[in-house]
């Protein structure tokens, strides 16, 4: 799921406090379930085994 971002512009308190209103108001504004400490410690392992095979990959094939 992408973060809201109202546009590429900079990034800056004034756009921040600028999308966060606008994203209220959708009503069809989806929020996430606040993950417990077990799923939470689930998902960093499972991108460390993923930065761990690409990092496997690029020492084999480093210019691709």
């Amino acid at each position: 799921m992408q973060p809201f971002r109202k546009s590429m512009a900079t990034k800056n308190a004034k756009n921040d406090a600028e999308a966060i209103t606008l994203a209220a108001r959708q009503l069809a504004m989806r929020f996430m379930a606040i993950k417990s400490i077990e799923q939470q410690s689930v998902m960093v392992w499972h991108r460390l085994r993923e930065d761990y095979k690409e990092e496997a990959l690029h020492k084999f094939k480093p210019y691709s």
